[in-house]
């Protein structure tokens, strides 16, 4: 099953090396960025994170083009600088040619998505695949800074590694603002089953049944009180909603603990049941609450989109170091 966290942790890879001046060629070699491993993870999560209908006509137009960008990048670029062309001629492999071609390719791909519409599946799914490809400009328009014949072409091409940088957080920052909220908003407040005499939260984006619950009638020798156990899945259900913000383990340890807690909750000082919090099974899944969550579990569904959460996040900070350091010393 594809995740967000193995897509955005791949995208972060590369605008780290980035942001510290890599060789463009390092950047994007293979072993750091399989674009066909990258899609497929994405497209699976499109499917099981988001609960989209998979757009793959725009995917795959997208990964074609930025393909064709890496390739030039991993074989014609990469050549010319280890066999020791000259600036000059370096410069012109960058700036005519298949250099400028695949850069403007990239580049009219880019306007393309952003004609999608916040609103627009299309827009979140390909959302990645926009990120990569203003990271293979942007590295693009670096090495064209190096290679410039005079200052004002080397102005000229900071001047849109800045540009990029500040257009691709910004883009970031719009489209998770439009998903999280309609996310969020589908996690509904702790209510009563005043039949079942338990309280539950539900979570609609995955399912409408009830997510976790707990009985405050659990059995003759239990004192925990209404507000108790009220008050132990309202925790539950915060912990929920602060998981889908950060997808993190630490999170999610701290609502595994609580929901298999064997501790009376509250004032109780009765003799309780093993376990107060029900459905915890298909919640957690197979893995019963250890990390990593299982893939059969609501958790790992959530852990999930709090990973593509915090890690579009970590993703802006590292254009963010572009922008100020748009042209940083290249490595060794």
């Amino acid at each position: 099953m594809g995740t967000f966290l193995m897509v955005y942790q791949t995208i972060n890879t590369i605008l780290k090396l980035v942001a510290m001046g890599e060789k463009i060629y390092q950047i994007f070699h293979p072993d750091k960025l399989n674009l066909a491993k990258v899609v497929s993870e994405l497209e699976n999560a499109i499917t099981t994170i988001l609960h989209q209908e998979l757009t793959q006509a725009a995917i795959e137009e997208a990964q074609g083009v930025l393909q064709a960008g890496l390739d030039f990048i991993n074989t014609d670029y990469q050549d010319a600088v280890t066999s020791g062309e000259s600036e000059a001629d370096i410069w012109a492999l960058l700036s005519t040619g298949d250099g400028s071609n695949h850069l403007t390719a990239m580049e009219d791909q880019m306007d393309t998505m952003l004609q999608y519409s916040l609103d627009d599946d299309e827009t979140v799914q390909t959302l990645p695949i926009y990120m990569l490809l203003a990271a293979a400009c942007i590295a693009l328009y670096q090495a064209r800074a190096r290679y410039a014949p005079d200052d004002t072409q080397k102005a000229a091409e900071i001047k849109n590694v800045t540009s990029y940088a500040q257009s691709c957080s910004d883009r970031v920052a719009a489209v998770i603002g439009q998903i999280q909220p309609a996310r969020m908003g589908d996690v509904e407040p702790v209510k009563e089953d005043d039949h079942r005499k338990e309280y539950y939260f539900r979570d609609h984006w995955m399912s409408e049944d009830k997510m976790l619950k707990a009985s405050y009638q659990p059995g003759p020798y239990c004192q925990c009180a209404n507000s108790d156990v009220k008050s132990l899945v309202d925790s539950l259900h915060d912990m929920h909603v602060t998981l889908l913000q950060t997808g993190a383990q630490s999170d999610y340890q701290q609502l595994a603990d609580l929901a298999f807690a064997v501790k009376p909750v509250g004032s109780c000082f009765g003799q309780c049941p093993e376990r107060l919090v029900g459905d915890t099974d298909r919640y957690f899944g197979s893995s019963g609450g250890a990390w990593p969550p299982s893939t059969d579990g609501f958790a790992f569904q959530v852990t999930d989109f709090g990973s593509m959460i915090s890690q579009s996040q970590q993703s802006q900070t590292f254009m963010a170091t572009i922008v100020e350091n748009p042209l940083p010393t290249p490595s060794t």
